[in-house]
């Protein structure tokens, strides 16, 4: 159920995103990049398994990218959701466990290249880049990424 919801959410946010655009403004690929957490390659139906059904990863995957070599610098979760918005190791940015802030002032991040090249950005789902509690709104500090609105 949770999986359903977070698709949905963002396909949502896909969508509220293609419909507000100017009619000036020119015409980008819509980026949708959906982690999970804990997930291994072969637990998904597009990579062969037939004992699980993840038709709408399925779907995504056949209609998108799809990762056949890669590996985790590091598997922890807030470590490598670092890595992958600043495009830089834990050592770098300074994530090396949980729950810890990046840096400020480390350089671009992938939300602030998109944002700052004109593209409307969100997130929805786990954060755990601002250090501290889980417990708490979301925090100024976004890295890039813009507040996610729905109507």
């Amino acid at each position: 159920m949770k999986h359903r919801l977070f698709i949905l959410l963002t396909l949502l946010g896909v969508q509220a995103n293609t419909a507000s655009a100017a009619p000036d403004e020119p015409k980008r690929p819509n980026l949708v990049f959906v982690f999970t957490d804990q997930q291994s390659w072969d637990t998904l139906g597009s990579y062969g398994n037939t004992q699980t059904h993840t038709p709408h990863l399925d779907r995504l995957a056949a209609e998108g990218v799809r990762f056949t070599s890669c590996f985790a610098n590091n598997p922890v979760c807030s470590p490598m959701r670092a890595m992958l918005l600043t495009g830089q190791h834990s050592l770098k940015n300074g994530i090396i466990r949980n729950d810890w802030q990046v840096l400020p002032d480390n350089g671009p991040t992938f939300a602030s290249v998109l944002r700052d090249a004109g593209y409307r950005t969100g997130y929805i789902g786990k954060w755990h880049l601002y250090g501290g509690g889980r417990d708490r709104p979301i925090r100024p500090d976004r890295t890039g990424w813009a507040s996610m609105t729905f109507s």
